[in-house]
């Protein structure tokens, strides 16, 4: 059974709706991780409300761009302090590997934030200028809701690069680490990804080498598709072409 490495927001769900034919997906599926750019969740807090649509994924199977941003953290950087703009999701992660959360930190982190103030950018703008290291945990400049598509984290990343003139650096997908990490959670590492963004899903599949599934149900066109350089392997239109061919690959 081939394995694969499974986008969340835009692939299974849509806000709090389910995509159709994502509980059907998920029961074929044995040798496989959900990775998600969304950092406002923990893996327990992402199960639990998946739970409740009627995505039944355990904790262990959920790995987010938060929990890749503090792993990045902990084996790279020797900081002790960071300010966060972020979600529970991204804020636990960091206090994890022993961080203090303050607006004076080494590091500023940046995550998707619907609870974003002015003094959440203002603290992050002066730490940034005042020579703090830049780290956002994805570049999703939209994200797709119940309601359509909203503002994601790359939207803060870029209030934050205008009034610092600094590029952070950026963990999550497209970057291939975040797959990389995930690579480690499957015991078949020439794993399939599936994703519904080109920019970030697809991309980071093509950079680390992997095989790559396009879904159109999430943010893409058939017009961003053909005019888009990033060329997945497959493209389907919905979740059930996608589970038929899976099931040919048993």
């Amino acid at each position: 059974m081939a394995s694969f490495i499974v986008d969340l927001d835009g692939v299974l769900r849509r806000g709090n709706q389910t995509i159709e034919g994502a509980p059907e997906l998920l029961d074929i599926l044995e040798d496989y991780v959900i990775v998600t750019n969304n950092s406002t969740r923990t893996p327990h807090m992402y199960s639990e409300e998946l739970g409740e649509i009627g995505l039944f994924i355990p904790p262990e199977r959920i790995f987010t761009s938060a929990k890749a941003t503090a792993l990045f953290l902990k084996e790279n950087r020797k900081y002790t302090t960071a300010w966060v703009v972020g979600e529970k999701g991204l804020v636990e992660e960091i206090q994890k590997i022993g961080y203090t959360i303050t607006e004076d930190g080494e590091c500023v982190v940046v995550g998707w934030d619907r609870t974003l103030t002015f003094q959440k950018l203002e603290a992050a703008c002066l730490a940034i200028r005042n020579g703090a290291e830049f780290i956002g945990t994805n570049p999703d400049v939209t994200f797709p809701s119940e309601k359509g598509i909203i503002p994601g984290c790359g939207s803060i990343l870029a209030f934050l690069e205008a009034c610092t003139h600094q590029n952070p650096l950026v963990i999550g997908k497209p970057n291939p680490l975040i797959v990389e990490l995930a690579l480690q959670r499957l015991k078949d590492k020439n794993a399939y990804v599936i994703g519904d963004r080109l920019d970030t899903d697809i991309q980071a599949g093509i950079t680390a080498g992997l095989k790559t599934i396009l879904v159109m149900t999430g943010v893409e066109t058939e017009k961003s598709l053909e005019s888009s350089t990033t060329k997945p392997d497959f493209v389907f239109s919905n979740l059930k072409d996608l589970r038929d061919f899976i099931l040919k690959l048993k």
